[in-house]
C-alpha cells in the first residue's frame, strides 16, 4: 500500500498550523498483489504534538488491486508545535474477521514555512547573495502584500543571485510567484532573464515581459540550495531590467542545514538498503552506530533511532 495524496482542507493556508483542527483528505493506493475483503483503517501517533481524533473511509467492502481508498481524518495540532516539526502518523489496514495487519506511514509536518518578505528584511531565513548587486525588498511591485523581493541593478555581462539552503526530510514542492521585465528580441529570442536553479540544475528560465506567475517544482529529500538568478548578456536593455520574487514556499518539513547527511549512514553519498540494514540492526539491537550515523539515522530528530526512522529512510530510498 501507498499514499497516493494528502490533501488538509482548513480556513487559512492548508496547512497543519500549531494549534488548529484541519481535516485531511488521504488518499491510498492498493499496491499490492491481492485484493483485500472488507477492509479497514485505523491510525495512531507517537507524538505530543498531534492527535488524529476521527477516521472514516469511502470503502468498506471490497479493495481492488491498483484501486484506492480515499481515507477522512480530523487532525489536531498542539498550540505549542515547533513551525517545521515533522510528527509521523500510521495507517493500520486490516480486514474485518481476520489477523491480517499492515501499516504504513504519513509524515505530517507542521506549519508552513515560507518567506513572503512582510518583515522588510531577509531575517526570516539564511539568505545568501552573490553577483555585481544584491537583491532588495520592495513595495513597487508585489504579488501579494505590501514587499517583495527585487534583482539588483546591474549591466551588461552580470548578474544578480539570491539563494537559500535547506535540508528537506520529505519530498515535497517548492513554490513561488516571479514577474520578469526584460530584454527581449522581435524574433522571440529572450536575451536578459531570470532563471531558477534547483542545486545546480536549472529548472526554468523567464524573460521578457512576463507577469506574475506561480511556479511549483518537485524536490526529493536531502540537503538542496535554491537559486534565482538573473543575468544579462552581453548588450541592450529593455522594460524594467530585472525580476520580481515573492510568497516563496519551502517543502514541509524544511530545516536549515545541519551539515548531516540523513540517511546516508555509510557515508557513500547515496541512500540505499545498506543504510536500511544499517538502521535496522540498531534498531534490533544487533549493531552499534557511530554518533555521525545516529545522527544521520535520526531522520525526524526525536533524540532517538527507531522503528519510525527506519521507515522513513525508506519512504527517502523510494522517492530517490
Amino acid at each position: 500500500y501507498n499514499i497516493v495524496s494528502s490533501d488538509i482542507f482548513d480556513s487559512g493556508n492548508n496547512a497543519l498550523d500549531p494549534g488548529e483542527n484541519v481535516t485531511m483528505r488521504i488518499v491510498v493506493e492498493n499496491s499490492g498483489s491481492a485484493p483485500l475483503n472488507y477492509p479497514t483503517f485505523d491510525t495512531f501517533e507517537n507524538d505530543n504534538h498531534i492527535i488524529i481524533e476521527e477516521l472514516s473511509a469511502d470503502n468498506a467492502y471490497y479493495w481492488d488491486v491498483g484501486s484506492s481508498v480515499v481515507l477522512n481524518a480530523v487532525v489536531s495540532i498542539s498550540e505549542d508545535a515547533p513551525i517545521g516539526h515533522t510528527a509521523i502518523a500510521w495507517i493500520d489496514i486490516g480486514s474485518l474477521n481476520t489477523n491480517y495487519e499492515s501499516m504504513i506511514s504519513m509524515p505530517l509536518n507542521i506549519g508552513m514555512l515560507m518567506d513572503n518578505f512582510e518583515t522588510e528584511d531577509f531575517s526570516n531565513h539564511d539568505w545568501n547573495f552573490d553577483g555585481q548587486s544584491e537583491w532588495f525588498i520592495q513595495s513597487e511591485q508585489v504579488f501579494d502584500g505590501n514587499y517583495a523581493v527585487r534583482s539588483g541593478s546591474i549591466t551588461n555581462n552580470q548578474f544578480s543571485e539570491l539563494s537559500v539552503e535547506y535540508n528537506i526530510l520529505d519530498q515535497g514542492y517548492i513554490n513561488f510567484n516571479a514577474k520578469v521585465s526584460s530584454e527581449q528580441g522581435s524574433s522571440g529570442t529572450i536575451y536578459d532573464y531570470l532563471s531558477f536553479y534547483i542545486d545546480d540544475e536549472q529548472v526554468v528560465s523567464v524573460g521578457g515581459e512576463s507577469d506574475w506567475t506561480e511556479y511549483s517544482y518537485l524536490v526529493n529529500p536531502g540537503q538542496h540550495t535554491f537559486k534565482w538568478v538573473y543575468e544579462k548578456d552581453n548588450a541592450g536593455l529593455s522594460g524594467d531590467d530585472c525580476a520580481w520574487i515573492d510568497n516563496v514556499i519551502f517543502p514541509p518539513g524544511s530545516i536549515p542545514p545541519l551539515n548531516i547527511d540523513f540517511g546516508d549512514l555509510n557515508q557513500d553519498e547515496n541512500i540505499n538498503v545498506l543504510d536500511v540494514v544499517l538502521t535496522v540492526s540498531s534498531v534490533l539491537g544487533y549493531g552499534v552506530l557511530s554518533d555521525d550515523q545516529k545522527l544521520a539515522a535520526d531522520i525526524n530528530m526525536d533524540g532517538v533511532v527507531n522503528i519510525v526512522d527506519v521507515t522513513l529512510i525508506i519512504d527517502m530510498l523510494f522517492a530517490n
